[in-house]
């Protein structure tokens, strides 16, 4: 896919994020298309290269179309969630998110990771707009973490053979360095899936 431009379906969960993912992805070089989550079906994975899960409000166990489409998808179709997206594969993996002790709507915090796909070419640690009032520390099987903040939280997993990817963290927020280096970065990883 190296030279041609990649085509995502975003997945838009209602969030005030949404266009800023948008526009993120656009700057990388990605086209975009977006998709209300209430007409997600078993054919979103054939409507582009890849899918991002995007943020939102909630409980990811309240998106249940996101969820049973997510159950289906093809093994090579590449996934990516943002906030909520990466707690919505992580629940479907049977991986409860919880209320986190300190509130993270518009706080930067330090991102520890592997340096490795998404991270690659990055500092050993950077600051990261969060937006979020759920967490966990764990990771269900199959996944592995690539990223931890400085408590512990799981900031982003990757499952290499459901070619699945998530972060906690926005990437696409203006609190977030290294954001265009996130993007390219995540093209990477998707025109190797």
């Amino acid at each position: 896919m190296q030279g041609m431009m990649l085509c995502c379906t975003l997945i838009d969960h209602f969030d005030s994020f949404t266009y800023s993912i948008v526009a993120w992805l656009e700057e990388a070089g990605a086209a975009v298309r977006l998709v209300n989550y209430r007409q997600v079906g078993a054919d979103i994975w054939a409507q582009g290269d890849f899918t991002v899960l995007s943020p939102g409000p909630g409980h990811p166990a309240e998106y249940e179309k996101t969820l049973a489409a997510l159950g289906g998808k093809p093994v090579s179709h590449p996934v990516f969630g943002i906030c909520l997206g990466m707690q919505i594969m992580l629940y479907q993996a049977s991986i409860n998110c919880t209320p986190i002790p300190c509130i993270m709507h518009g706080k930067a915090a330090g991102i520890a990771h592997n340096g490795q796909d998404l991270f690659q070419g990055l500092p050993p640690g950077f600051r990261a707009g969060q937006y979020n009032s759920l967490g966990t520390a764990e990771c269900p099987p199959g996944f592995t973490v690539i990223a931890r903040d400085g408590e512990g939280m799981v900031q982003g997993v990757v499952d290499k053979s459901r070619c699945l990817m998530g972060v906690q963290f926005h990437p696409e927020s203006f609190l977030t360095e290294h954001r265009s280096v996130l993007a390219a970065n995540l093209l990477r990883w998707v025109g190797r899936g």
